[in-house]
């Protein structure tokens, strides 16, 4: 009974223990509940806190809605108007583009599709920038980003397309039909969308020139870019949403020139460089052109029409102030047959003061009377002007008796001159010349100097109208005797004209001597400087400027010793050449008055001449 005892209370006493131990594990398991109940409470209050503070960040700094004025205000400071030319120098296409960074602007694709080159200036503003290139494109969208140096605007801000919503109101800034600075307004119509892209209808006007504008919201921001209308549609507009263009700037690179011919070269054609011929011993500018002397900016007004019109006007403006900061400069004639207004003054003066225009022979009154009156308009308070015009005569594919030319593309041909690349060919005062007999026109190259020579460039433009086909060598090579086909009708000797630019400091008798050596230029491609033929040369020298009014009546300059005129005769021989050369290897084949036909040097006859003789560059001369 003892034993049995004993085991029962054992018994009882476990059982009580299991009894304890469970309820202690059960508070165990209640106090942690708890204590997870209280964490998710402060997590769900936590999260509640952030989603409160990101609901009042969001608030605050969502862009506030402006009134229209201001919104007007900011965005018409960031756009630019655009101005493309084609190969011949003609301007045929305008667009609008506004700035989304620093010398970064965005526009429309098909505003630059084909083009040669281009220029942007802001809007109600007169000086021009030329577009140096191209950092990106979506051809999809037609979007595009281009760099222009030197122009500065405030970037507009980019907006959320994916937010847009129907009935919102937006503005769009632009320049339709070259009306600048035009501000409308309008609403979102309708947003198109497929499983490619998407689009922006809406109500605010869009027509030709407006295309690249910025489209805003009520907060100043840009929600797209306009591109297109439905003429035959009421209030049918279109713009690309912003969002893609987002996306475009991400992939922005380096720019990049224009296609093959945006400088200026047209399709199949080439510089007389880039065929492989090496003229001189110097390297050649950035360019390659007059440009590449800083300040130095070309302009071409190209008048082609019907059967007989092939004329124009080409216009150098050595800085922009050249009326009241004065250049030291000279002209020289090689042979005096023909004419150059203003040389007789630029010589006794010793300094240029106007535009240096080009043209053909019969057209040099209404040119001269172009630049009178830009200047005019300009300074008018200063009325005694005696413009630098200079001329060639292209009666054999120009009606030039039919006087096409008016005072109106003179100032025309000013106000498109821009630095960077130069068109070169059948444009401007080039259209009708020829050189040769093969056809030709306007010309450019330059060379810099090594820094042991002072560093300095030179640039040389020319109108190529004289020559004759036997006498025409390039880099000593005959090859108008090894080409003879493709002659013209025997027509009379034209002229050429040959503008020189150098950074060097040279004064008016330096000048001089430096003009006198463009004739080894001239007559290294062939040409004697014959009886009926006008050769020309008018040089300048932007390093020093010549006030128009000083205190004491003196100002100071500086000039280059004569001892180191040596390196700057050898760069305008070479430039000269090479000017030469490339404005027959740029122009085309040119069909004219009476069906006069001019034909285009052959380039694969040309280099097949050239490699014969050992004369191409890849050959290793």
């Amino acid at each position: 009974m003892g034993e049995q005892n004993v085991r029962l209370w054992v018994n009882l006493y476990l059982c009580w223990m299991s009894i304890q131990i469970r309820a202690v594990v059960d508070k165990s398991r209640a106090v942690i509940q708890m204590q997870e109940n209280i964490m998710g409470n402060l997590r769900k209050a936590l999260l509640r806190f952030i989603a409160l503070g990101l609901f009042l960040f969001c608030i605050t700094t969502t862009a506030p809605a402006q009134t229209a004025e201001q919104i007007a205000q900011k965005a018409l400071a960031a756009t630019v108007y655009l101005e493309m030319e084609n190969r011949d120098g003609e301007q045929f296409r305008t667009g609008s583009g506004f700035f989304v960074g620093q010398s970064q602007i965005a526009t429309n694709f098909h505003v630059i599709t084909g083009v040669a080159r281009g220029t942007a200036k802001l809007v109600n503003k007169p000086t021009k920038y030329i577009i140096e290139g191209i950092t990106a494109t979506d051809k999809k969208n037609d979007l595009a980003i281009l760099k222009v140096t030197g122009l500065e605007g405030q970037p507009l801000p980019l907006g959320d397309s994916d937010t847009v919503k129907i009935g919102e109101t937006v503005y769009v800034v632009g320049n339709p039909k070259g009306l600048e600075s035009t501000f409308s307004d309008g609403i979102i119509s309708g947003i198109r969308e497929d499983s490619t892209n998407k689009r922006l209808q809406m109500t605010a006007p869009v027509s030709a020139g407006s295309s690249g504008g910025p489209v805003l919201n009520g907060s100043g921001e840009v929600i797209g870019i306009a591109f297109a209308t439905f003429r035959d549609g009421q209030n049918l507009n279109f713009a690309i949403p912003s969002n893609y263009l987002k996306v475009l700037l991400t992939r922005s690179k380096p720019a990049k020139p224009f296609p093959p011919e945006s400088a200026g070269v047209p399709e199949g054609r080439a510089r007389a460089r880039d065929l492989g011929i090496k003229i001189g011993i110097y390297e050649p500018g950035k360019h390659n052109a007059i440009t590449d002397v800083a300040g130095v900016k070309v302009g071409h007004v190209t008048l082609k029409s019907g059967d007989n019109v092939r004329t124009g006007v080409t216009a150098v403006i050595p800085r922009d102030d050249i009326w009241t900061n004065k250049l030291f400069g000279a002209g020289y004639a090689i042979n005096g047959n023909g004419e150059a207004t203003g040389l007789a003054w630029a010589n006794e003066a010793g300094w240029i003061e106007s535009p240096i225009m080009l043209t053909n022979t019969l057209s040099v009154g209404p040119v001269h009377d172009g630049v009178v009156r830009y200047m005019i308009k300009r300074y008018p308070d200063n009325h005694i002007i005696l413009p630098i015009v200079a001329e060639c005569y292209d009666g054999g594919l120009n009606d030039i008796s039919g006087l096409h030319v008016t005072a109106e593309h003179a100032v025309q041909a000013i106000e498109n001159a821009v630095d960077g690349p130069v068109a070169e060919g059948c444009v401007g005062a080039g259209t009708g010349m020829r050189c040769y007999s093969f056809k030709a026109g306007i010309g450019t190259s330059s060379r810099v100097l090594p820094t042991d020579r002072g560093g300095y460039t030179v640039g040389v433009l020319v109108n190529s109208n004289g020559g004759r086909r036997h006498q025409l060598q390039i880099n000593g090579v005959p090859v108008g005797r090894e080409i003879t086909e493709l002659t013209p009708k025997r027509g009379r000797d034209g002229s050429f004209i040959i503008v020189v630019a150098t950074d060097a400091p040279l004064v008016h008798r330096q000048l001089m001597q430096l003009a006198k050596r463009v004739t080894h230029g001239l007559a290294r491609t062939g040409t004697p400087s014959t009886v009926s033929s006008g050769e020309f040369v008018i040089a300048f020298s932007t390093a020093n400027t010549i006030p128009r009014r000083t205190d004491n009546g003196t100002f100071p300059i500086t000039m280059l010793a004569n001892r180191r005129m040596d390196a700057l005769y050898q760069a305008v021989i070479e430039a000269t050449e090479e000017a030469i050369l490339n404005s027959m290897t740029t122009a085309v084949t040119t069909v004219g008055r009476n069906g006069n036909t001019i034909y285009a040097i052959p380039l694969d006859r040309l280099i097949a001449v050239m490699k014969q003789h050992g004369q191409l560059a890849s050959e290793g001369n």
